[in-house]
């Protein structure tokens, strides 16, 4: 007489199922870009360097002048060229990792030199 434990096919232990999965990886959120740095006595001919915190690490920030007042190069040297309203825009493109930053803005009023008395 045979036991029917003995009759029963013996599982393979080793052979699981195959599981598919998708991931989704989402892009992180971009810091909030600001403006930390001041121009002091903006006058006409005069330089000032601009600088932002709150970028993503290693990520470039880019400047642009939006009115003729002044102009900005890449690395955030502003030249004061005439009186008047400067604005200034900072922001950052994106990545595969990050979104793009906010646009920051910075408002200056630029100065006539002053007259030199004699």
């Amino acid at each position: 007489m045979s036991s029917p434990l003995l009759a029963a096919p013996i599982p393979n232990l080793f052979d699981t199922p195959s599981v598919s999965q998708t991931v989704t990886a989402y892009r992180g959120p971009h810091g909030t870009l600001t403006f930390s740095t001041k121009a002091k006595k903006p006058t006409v001919g005069k330089t000032y360097r601009a600088r932002t915190t709150g970028s993503a690490a290693g990520l470039r920030v880019t400047f642009k002048a939006l009115t003729s007042a002044c102009k900005v190069n890449a690395s955030g040297r502003v030249t004061f060229r005439k009186a008047g309203t400067c604005v200034l825009t900072a922001s950052q493109t994106g990545t595969a990792d990050y979104y793009p930053s906010n646009t920051a803005i910075q408002t200056i009023t630029v100065k006539k030199e002053p007259k030199k008395r004699r």
